[in-house]
């Protein structure tokens, strides 16, 4: 039986995560925010998908609320339906399941690294496309607006659901890993590494190991924040982060 010694301070709102990294440590899972969906998000690309049949999701939560706004204003099948004649991507095998599940086909590509710039420039690249609809966070990071008018590209946001920060989910962070009683703490997105810093302001982060889930946490991590040194970096997947985690401890 796997020896779990590290105890692993897991900051998301996904419950299923906690569950999966449970594997491989002890976990303790902190919402340091909440999700709520954005109404009308299956209206918007609906009409959005008349002047681009590119559409691109960046994760799997994102392809979930967009059909659970379509349910809720008795669009599902024609979603559906208009979505069976576009050209979709997926950003990871995870969130081309999803894709599969929800929508009842599969994405036409998936990306080779779970990172949206990168995604971005494979479909330039291989696919020459000239525009793209990407359901998404309204906190999405915006790297990919301006690659896209760097590019040339018609880039259509269509925010499917808005984060809210959680005070007390903040605060109980802070004082585990101001007391020191994790050893690993896990990023799982851009929004809540910049809560996170912003709450750590005068505590020493002795002995701690900072997990970003992906490239564009990565890179929402203020140096000032944490040293590169106690940083490291996953694909996005959770089997690397299972990976890094038992590398750790």
């Amino acid at each position: 039986m796997l020896e779990r010694r590290c105890k692993t301070l897991l900051l998301s709102p996904d419950e299923s995560l906690a569950r999966d990294l449970g594997e491989v440590a002890r976990i303790v899972w902190i919402p340091v925010v909440k999700l709520n969906a954005i109404q009308g998000s299956s209206i918007r690309l609906l009409e959005s998908i008349r002047v681009c049949s590119n559409v691109a999701f960046t994760s799997p939560r994102a392809v979930k609320y967009l059909v659970d706004d379509a349910k809720a204003y008795n669009v599902l099948e024609e979603l559906r339906s208009t979505l069976k004649e576009a050209f979709i991507a997926a950003i990871s095998s995870k969130t081309g399941e999803e894709i599969l599940k929800q929508l009842g086909r599969p994405p036409d590509y998936i990306a080779s690294r779970h990172y949206g710039k990168s995604m971005l420039l494979e479909l330039i690249e291989r696919f020459k496309i000239k525009c793209l609809i990407i359901p998404r966070s309204s906190e999405g990071i915006k790297e990919l607006n301006v690659v896209a008018e760097e590019l040339g590209v018609n880039l259509i946001d269509i925010n499917v659901y808005k984060p809210e920060p959680l005070t007390e989910g903040v605060r109980r962070a802070r004082e585990l890993i101001a007391g020191g009683f994790v050893d690993v703490v896990v990023l799982s997105s851009p929004m809540i590494a910049r809560l996170l810093c912003e709450s750590l302001a005068g505590v020493a982060l002795n002995n701690i190991t900072f997990i970003a889930m992906g490239e564009t946490t990565l890179k929402s991590t203020p140096r000032q924040c944490v040293e590169p040194a106690n940083l490291m970096v996953g694909d996005g997947s959770v089997e690397t982060l299972k990976a890094i985690i038992e590398s750790i401890c």
